[in-house]
């Protein structure tokens, strides 16, 4: 018998678990395998995704550079409008102040005229009846464009 030989129950054990380890192997070797196919699903699955959110940061890029030019066109067209406004309210205001001067000047005309005509009619002999008729419509027509004027 040779002794350099492995008895016959070692060399069955031996036999168990290398086969055991080579299952283990496979099974590991298809772990592997399943993991790296997932792990390519996801990377692509992200790399679509980072795909997709490129593209909506530059649809929001683009969106915010058309609202700005948007915002600085109404911003600029508000400006035009408050600059018309004022200048049409000061040429309001001016008016105004000419019409209420025009106003004014009209009163003291229509008092002169009231003073006057009541002292032609104290005096019926100074101004003639024609005379005083027209003076009196000339009044009536005054006092009519200061209540206009009001």
């Amino acid at each position: 018998v040779d002794d350099t030989r492995v008895p016959r129950e070692q060399h069955d054990a031996l036999q168990r678990d290398l086969d055991v380890r080579q299952r283990e192997v496979e099974v590991l070797r298809a772990q592997s395998v399943e993991d790296a196919r997932v792990a390519n699903e996801q990377h692509d699955a992200l790399r679509k995704a980072l795909h997709v959110g490129q593209q909506e940061v530059e649809a929001l890029r683009a969106r915010s550079v058309e609202d700005a030019r948007v915002a600085k066109e109404r911003s600029e067209a508000l400006e035009s409008e408050v600059q018309v406004l004022t200048e049409s309210l000061a040429r309001s205001t001016d008016k105004e102040r000419v019409l209420k001067e025009e106003r004014d000047a009209l009163q003291k005309e229509v008092e002169a005229l009231r003073a006057e005509s009541l002292a032609w009619s104290v005096d019926d002999t100074r101004v003639p009846r024609e005379q005083h008729d027209a003076l009196q419509r000339d009044l009536d027509v005054r006092q009519r464009e200061g209540e206009v004027l009001r």
